[in-house]
């Protein structure tokens, strides 16, 4: 789910680049 990979985000940087894209 969406939800799990928005709080592995958080504590990941590059998830959030990716997730910005």
């Amino acid at each position: 789910p969406p939800a799990k990979k928005s709080k592995k985000a958080t504590l990941d940087p590059e998830t959030i680049g990716l997730s910005a894209e």
